[in-house]
């Protein structure tokens, strides 16, 4: 079993000076999740960690990534502007330098609480995007409700991951599988699945027919307490930190 002891808080200067082009972003953590499957992490070895890349082996004096919400306090990166609320995977810190390529999207808290979209709601951060994905959303701010495709492949997993609920898909034909059949549509259901998930769900918290428990704690020193608490039946619902970090302006 873990210990307190067994973590150490380090310090360091924080600069906002980022080289132009770098698509650099650092971010102000706001809220960071604290779960168990970083106890994996932390062994010599553990079949998770082949399997998932947010779950990678961590070795000893190494920064802990993990889950969470934050504020954009500078920006190198043209897709992202100070003061955006992002989600995706910060270290368990105050502040975290994301580099290009990193692992971080915009936020709509969609009314809810930050901490809300680490627990019930947190699968919403962390919808990867393509850049045809990102180019659907740009042109389909509200969704597609029809879609006619004679494309299929990449195009039709994209349609489909745009669709709103109870949207409709004509399918006339797949003319990009009709030289290459090994590129065949294969939309990701999960996204599907989690649209209806995620609207069924805000229309029970909405209502107050579902209640949200989460045990939050405040300032990134209990992190190392929270974490052991996880394994000793303390904490009650998720477990969350939340940082007391002053706002930048």
């Amino acid at each position: 079993m873990h210990h307190k002891t067994d973590f150490k808080l380090k310090s360091s200067p924080l600069t906002l000076s980022m080289d132009p082009g770098s698509d650099e972003v650092i971010v102000q953590n706001l809220y960071v999740s604290i779960d168990p499957y970083q106890l994996n992490r932390m062994k010599s070895y553990s079949s998770s960690q082949e399997r998932a890349a947010y779950a990678i082996a961590i070795s000893p004096g190494e920064a802990i990534n993990t889950y969470g919400v934050g504020r954009v306090v500078a920006s190198t990166n043209p897709k992202f502007e100070k003061g955006d609320i992002v989600a995706g995977l910060p270290n368990w810190g105050e502040f975290t330098l994301v580099k290009a390529g990193g692992m971080l999207n915009k936020l709509d808290s969609i009314g809810f609480p930050l901490s809300y979209h680490i627990g019930i709601l947190g699968v919403s951060g962390l919808s990867k995007e393509t850049d045809l994905k990102s180019t659907l959303k740009r042109y389909f701010t509200d969704g597609i409700d029809i879609y006619f495709d004679n494309v299929g492949a990449e195009m039709q997993a994209e349609a489909v991951s745009n669709m709103n609920m109870n949207g409709r898909v004509a399918v006339c034909g797949m003319i990009s599988e009709y030289t290459d059949d090994r590129n065949r549509a294969t939309p990701s259901m999960m996204d599907v699945i989690y649209k209806r998930i995620l609207s069924t769900t805000c229309g029970l918290l909405r209502t107050g027919k579902i209640l949200v428990l989460a045990d939050i704690s405040d300032g990134v020193e209990t992190i190392p307490s929270a974490f052991i608490d996880l394994f000793t039946g303390q904490n009650i619902g998720i477990k969350i930190v939340q940082e007391r970090v002053a706002l930048w302006n």
